[in-house]
């Protein structure tokens, strides 16, 4: 049985990060776009991993209809592995052109900071930045090479990732640890840090405690901290598919300047809660949702 299932989460793996979005890359926007949501909609990509993500966030909230939510799950992820794929080959502008901007965006220079989290197809956001003129430095933590043995596919897509991070980055993305004198380094010139700040924390740093869905969490302390001892001008922001699934929106939400560790992670707190509360399928955080919620995986 486990065999079995192994070689299932494997094949899926192929299809979901290498295959399907390799595919996509030959064709027209537009049809790639609905190949994705065929997929999605047939469910045999992912099917364990959607009903894994499905069954935690249900423990965590009310879900109105489940499949139709491991549909929209489904959905994000085949569209981030496009997405990736397609930066790195090369043929991302013709996706940036049908990104919806929503508020305004903020405007470059010394100690401006981009805050958001794991929501929606978001890599998309650094090649958009770019284009904005924001110059990111995204923030990222090193691949875990456990990984590798677990679930190979997803680890060679994992440090593919990477690589399109740095790309979009120009050769600056920050990896994590050893991230602190670099970010703050970039706070003091052009260039704009990204910071992704839901998480769960490495076990043993310091941490804040925020309410995430109505309950006591724990995210990391250092970055909040380093960017309110540096008085960042924090403008929060959220990549996702729009509610009918055709688009995609890079939304500006405000600018937060503050000066208290705990104000500016009770800001983050709510952005999350925000977007996670209107569409929890597009949280891609799922399957460390016990980490940070302390659930108990035998219940």
């Amino acid at each position: 049985m486990k065999l079995t299932g192994n070689l299932g989460r494997q094949f899926s793996d192929l299809m979901a990060y290498i295959v399907l979005p390799l595919g996509c890359a030959l064709l027209p926007v537009k049809w790639s776009e609905r190949m994705l949501r065929r997929c999605a909609r047939r469910g045999w990509i992912l099917k364990t991993r959607s009903r894994q993500a499905s069954d935690t966030a249900a423990r965590l909230m009310y879900l109105a209809d489940p499949v139709a939510w491991r549909q929209k799950w489904r959905l994000v992820e085949l569209t981030e592995a496009r997405d990736a794929w397609f930066i790195l080959l090369g043929r991302h502008e013709a996706l940036l052109e049908k990104v919806r901007i929503e508020g305004e965006p903020p405007t470059p220079g010394e100690g401006l900071a981009l805050v958001g989290l794991h929501w929606g197809p978001s890599v998309l956001a650094l090649a958009a930045f770019r284009r904005l003129g924001l110059k990111p430095r995204f923030v990222y933590r090193n691949v875990e090479s456990d990984i590798r043995r677990q679930a190979p596919f997803q680890y060679l897509y994992l440090r593919l990732v990477v690589r399109v991070i740095d790309r979009c980055c120009g050769g600056g993305a920050i990896a994590v640890p050893g991230a602190k004198a670099a970010l703050a380094t970039t706070l003091e010139g052009s260039e704009t840090p990204v910071l992704l700040m839901d998480a769960p924390p490495v076990r043993g740093r310091r941490v804040l405690m925020v309410n995430l869905l109505e309950r006591p969490a724990p995210i990391a302390a250092d970055g909040i901290e380093l960017l309110a001892n540096r008085h960042a001008r924090c403008t929060l922001f959220a990549m996702g598919l729009d509610d009918d699934n055709e688009g995609k929106q890079l939304i500006f939400t405000e600018t937060v300047s503050a000066d208290d560790p705990r104000e500016l992670a009770s800001k983050i707190a709510a952005h999350f809660n925000r977007f996670v509360l209107h569409d929890s399928s597009q949280w891609r955080l799922w399957h460390a949702a016990h980490q940070l919620f302390k659930l108990d995986l035998n219940t």
